[in-house]
């Protein structure tokens, strides 16, 4: 007696969706995977159907114009939007730390391998804490892993997103979460403890009373973030993020002022002659990548208004214009 061949599941779908794919018809394709949905869901795995429903309404939504029309819509809303050719211009002279190193190691991997994730239903770790001192490469890190994963990344000062209606704070947060879970990019929130404020610090009353709920509507947003956006969230005061919000971070990110061994190599990579590396090494150390960027700009600037070379002299008084123009900021 002949065995009898079980037939491939959704198999009608899949060739619909196929027919559906070669004219372009996204309605219809997320027709079928309704279908699929809904079988799914008669054998009680409610997560993967959610799944097929998140990943069908996205692609409905879409217009099919891709970069352009995020494009128009973060202009719209005054965020900053790169594509991953200007990501990897902003972070050509970026030197992570051994440990940072890892880590974005790992979170490349994670989007690589997102769908051993989802077959293991297992949370994808996307979002990111980034904190430390100004100036270390909290923003160029989002970059440098968004032209590796070849996305789009959305620049969101969350600073600018405070407004004083009410509802007006948490309205803007929504739209700046709105506007990534469109398609798959990366979200990088700066000057996040804007927002993300510890609430046990807040009293009941007027402003912080408004202020408590932002963050209540922050956590609802990090809790509804498709998996396939990577948010990373930047602040110089980790220490006060209220807790609920570190719990919504799978991952963190420390940045801390380079060492000698990163100074050299950065050095290296902006001067060209090698034997002043160790000259001018002593004067930098101690201030950021992006200090150093700045003072070796205005040093090769001077360099080229008086048709000399590069030396001490010139770096020593960049470094002396740099420190005045910091206490102008201050006074």
């Amino acid at each position: 007696m002949a065995t009898k061949v079980e037939e491939p599941k959704f198999f009608y779908e899949l060739i619909r969706i196929l027919d559906n794919a070669y004219t372009g018809d996204k309605v219809s394709i997320s027709r079928e995977v309704e279908s699929i949905a809904l079988k799914f869901e008669k054998k009680g795995l409610h997560e993967r159907a959610g799944k097929l429903r998140s990943k069908a309404e996205r692609l409905k939504s879409r217009s099919g114009q891709g970069f352009t029309q995020l494009q128009q819509s973060t202009e719209k809303l005054g965020f900053e939007l790169f594509d991953p050719a200007e990501s990897l211009n902003k972070a050509r002279n970026f030197i992570p730390t051994s440990v940072n190193k890892i880590k974005i190691a790992e979170l490349v991997s994670v989007v690589k391998k997102r769908e051993v994730f989802w077959e293991a239903e297992i949370p994808i770790p996307n979002k990111t804490l980034m904190f430390g001192p100004p100036g270390t490469g909290k923003t160029v890190s989002a970059h440098y892993i968004a032209n590796i994963l070849d996305l789009p990344l959305i620049l969101v000062r969350l600073d600018t997103l405070i407004s004083s209606s009410l509802g007006g704070t948490a309205g803007n947060l929504r739209k700046a979460f709105d506007a990534a879970n469109k398609q798959p990019c990366v979200l990088f929130l700066d000057e996040f403890d804007a927002i993300a404020t510890n609430r046990s610090q807040l009293r009941g009353d007027g402003a912080e009373s408004e202020m408590k709920r932002v963050v209540n509507s922050l956590l609802q947003n990090l809790d509804a973030l498709d998996d396939e956006v990577m948010l990373f969230a930047a602040t110089n005061l980790d220490s006060e993020i209220d807790p609920a919000v570190w719990r919504r971070f799978h991952n963190r990110m420390d940045f801390q002022l380079p060492n000698e061994e990163e100074m050299i190599l950065y050095l290296d990579r902006n001067l060209e002659d090698n034997l002043l590396i160790n000259d001018v090494l002593d004067l930098l150390m101690g201030r950021s990548f992006s200090d150093t960027e700045m003072i070796l700009n205005k040093a090769k600037t001077k360099c080229i208004l008086r048709s000399i070379e590069m030396n001490r002299e010139i770096i020593l008084e960049s470094i002396n214009e740099n420190l005045m123009q910091k206490m102008e900021v201050c006074y």
